[in-house]
């Protein structure tokens, strides 16, 4: 039955961190950092603002570790698996764009 099951060689990426949020199958490098970077702010500033104030109420009163150790995840679910995802293709162009496509 696992006859037909064959492993590939194994495969090393090595990457800066957060080109994993800016994956595309169409390119073949991720965006300059300074694109990644841009585009990770306008994301993260607008979560971490609209958590603050949704959470607030529920835990307004704890310390700022206890708070944050509540946040901080959120924050990463959110931008993993909905917010990144979007702004990576909404950005799409910007951030894979060629050397070509770039010069007027």
């Amino acid at each position: 039955m696992a006859a037909g099951l064959k492993a590939d060689a194994t495969r090393y990426q090595s990457g800066y961190g957060l080109e994993f949020w800016f994956a595309s199958p169409d390119a073949h490098a991720p965006p300059p950092r300074w694109k990644m970077a841009a585009v990770t702010t306008l994301a993260l500033y607008p979560v971490v603002n609209l958590l603050t104030i949704a959470l607030n109420p529920l835990i307004g009163g704890w310390s700022i570790w206890t708070g944050g150790l509540v946040a901080l995840p959120l924050t990463i679910i959110l931008m993993t698996y909905l917010v990144m995802p979007a702004m990576t293709r909404l950005f799409s162009r910007w951030l894979f764009e060629t050397t070509q496509e770039a010069t007027p």
